[in-house]
């Protein structure tokens, strides 16, 4: 079982992912929360953009609401902005 079901992301100290204050400016302080439930079957993993300045994208498409996540899935923080691919 992990230890969290959320890990909220953005440059701001609080994040569980964090991107620098500087160099990342295009990330907003609390922009996204990766979620996931791992009773379900196959466990359901999400991104949701917290209604940050420049939006979060996953395989290049913006997102307006929870959106599911699979296996290989690109998260981008701000078009052009750093990113991560997400596994499971």
């Amino acid at each position: 079982m992990a230890q969290h079901e959320s890990l909220y992301v953005g440059r701001d100290p609080g994040c569980d992912i964090r991107f620098d204050l500087t160099a990342d400016d295009v990330v907003s302080r609390s922009h996204a929360l990766i979620e996931w439930d791992e009773e379900s079957d196959p466990p359901r993993c999400t991104v949701t953009d917290l209604l940050s300045s420049n939006g979060t994208y996953v395989d290049g498409d913006a997102i307006e609401a929870v959106t599911p996540l699979i296996d290989g899935s690109l998260i981008e923080f701000g078009k052009g902005g750093p990113s991560l691919q997400f596994g499971l």
